[in-house]
């Protein structure tokens, strides 16, 4: 017999959050009329941007590369590809993370760390960080 008074109080949680969320609720909770902080303008086509870095490695080499959002960007993804590849299928992805600028708080790029184990051919690769630009 508990399934009774759980049913009973589901029903009034349910009906209390109808109530406060309806159009005739006392106190609407509006940014209109309430002393909150103005919204995010909408994300459109022209506030993303793409940073792009590209190295060639060496075989039997490592090196990297760092894309880089400009100044009052703030980084949303990234990621690191091989554009050309002549070491055989032989490159390493050692490391890849967003990287934060010493003294910084936020991450501002993409860092790609990569190998070459090939004894033959170099590989191109690049690193790509996909920022978002302030609203103007």
């Amino acid at each position: 017999m508990k399934i009774v008074p759980v049913a009973i109080a589901s029903a009034l949680a349910g009906a209390l959050v109808v109530v406060a969320c309806s159009d005739d609720s006392p106190g609407d909770a509006d940014a209109a009329v309430c002393d909150c902080p103005a919204a995010e303008p909408p994300i459109t086509t022209g506030r993303i941007h793409v940073a792009t870095d590209t190295n060639t490695i060496a075989p039997n080499a490592g090196d990297n590369a760092l894309a880089q959002c400009q100044t009052n960007e703030v980084l949303l993804s990234g990621g690191c590809e091989i554009t050309l590849d002549n070491s055989a299928g032989k490159m390493v992805l050692v490391q890849s993370y967003p990287y934060t600028v010493v003294g910084a708080t936020t991450p501002q790029g993409w860092y790609c760390t990569w190998r070459n184990d090939a004894g033959s051919g170099p590989a191109d690769v690049r690193a790509i960080a996909t920022c978002l630009a302030p609203a103007q």
